[in-house]
């Protein structure tokens, strides 16, 4: 129950309840402390028999102190679901919507069956504020957009001379540090794109049966040179034979890439990768490394785009949110654990397809 209801509840009881028991008690009180009639003595005169003494009369008071309870219980209830259909419930309505709002849903519509203007009023405000910020994040989408697109041509040119150079001049180690640079600045590119591209309402995704087994051997070769230079081993530890996901095969495929990518690129050397996929009620993937883990207070923020922390690496900021997004868009849901200096787990859990069996 509300606290403002509560409160209600309590004033009724002080303001009518205790009083009508004061006064049925002190009216019961006075009543049996009423002084007796004078006795009537016997008359030898008149040989008359004295009469009884009259018993003292009680004044009615149950039926009217009741009467007065129940009214003022039935006013208080009255009043208190007024205010909870008038303030309490739209007050509800604006917290839940303000809770998505706060997550990056511009989609939210605030409803209200309120009849009072300042409700009224401050429902179409809120409207009015998701819609404007709806059309500045799809301005600034298409800003960064084109932004990026533009700094992408250069860049690659820029990457296919670098490589004719290193034809020419291959013991040059400015020429390797400059490719290892480019490279950087094209997946950071590509990220950025990739970002609000996996945002997009327009993004198809086309469930299938997927082989989780053969996806991640396929993964594990593509990312094996990094993972080498940083003497990281990647283990998928004991594959399962019902290997099925049933998923968007790009949105799987980037996913695995940007978590196991996002370990080798925040763990130490002489560490391990260990990936693990579980089939029962649900497809359960997880991605798990033994390196320095990530404090409590950053984990709070770790799938947010806008994000910036310096103990973070790029790679878990604008990746992770694509993550969170791809998994989401999959009907599926991601969790993080991690402790420092023993681990990091990412967990996700997916549906799977009906019919389809562990």
């Amino acid at each position: 129950m509300d606290k403002i209801i509560k409160k209600f509840l309590l004033a009724f009881i002080l303001i009518a309840a205790f009083p009508s028991l004061a006064l049925i008690t002190f009216q019961k009180f006075q009543t049996e402390n009423q002084p007796p009639a004078p006795p009537l003595f016997y008359s030898s005169e008149t040989h008359e028999t004295p009469m009884p003494p009259l018993e003292p009369q009680k004044p009615p008071f149950a039926i009217p102190f009741v009467v007065m309870l129940l009214s003022c219980g039935g006013m208080c209830l009255i009043w208190v679901k007024y205010l909870e259909k008038t303030f309490i419930t739209p007050l509800k309505t604006i917290i839940s919507g303000l809770k998505e709002f706060d997550k990056g849903n511009c989609n939210i519509i605030f409803k209200t069956s309120s009849e009072n203007d300042f409700i009224i009023n401050a429902f179409n405000t809120l409207n009015s504020l998701v819609r404007n910020t709806k059309e500045k994040e799809k301005l600034k989408k298409n800003y960064i957009q084109n932004l990026v697109h533009d700094l992408r041509a250069p860049i690659l040119a820029q990457d296919r001379a670098l490589k004719i150079l290193k034809d020419e001049f291959s013991e040059h180690e400015l020429i390797d540090g400059l490719e290892k640079n480019t490279e950087k600045y094209i997946e950071l590119i590509n990220l950025i794109l990739e970002s609000y591209k996996s945002e997009s309402t327009e993004m198809k995704i086309e469930k299938s049966e997927i082989s989780f087994n053969s996806l991640i051997n396929d993964i594990i070769q593509e990312l094996s040179p990094l993972a080498k230079e940083k003497n990281i081993k990647i283990v998928y530890e004991k594959p399962i034979k019902n290997d099925i996901v049933y998923a968007d095969y790009f949105s799987i495929n980037r996913i695995m890439i940007n978590l196991i990518a996002n370990s080798i690129e925040n763990i130490e050397n002489d560490k391990t990768i260990t990936i693990k996929l579980e089939n029962n009620k649900q497809t359960i993937i997880s991605v798990k490394d033994n390196g320095k883990g990530i404090e409590e207070e950053i984990l709070k923020t770790l799938f947010d785009r806008y994000s910036s922390n310096s103990k973070t690496k790029v790679v878990s900021g604008l990746g992770l949110n694509i993550v969170k997004e791809l998994v989401e868009k999959n009907n599926g849901k991601i969790n993080v654990e991690s402790e420092l200096e023993k681990f990091t787990k990412f967990t996700i859990t997916l549906n799977k397809k009906e019919g389809l069996h562990g």
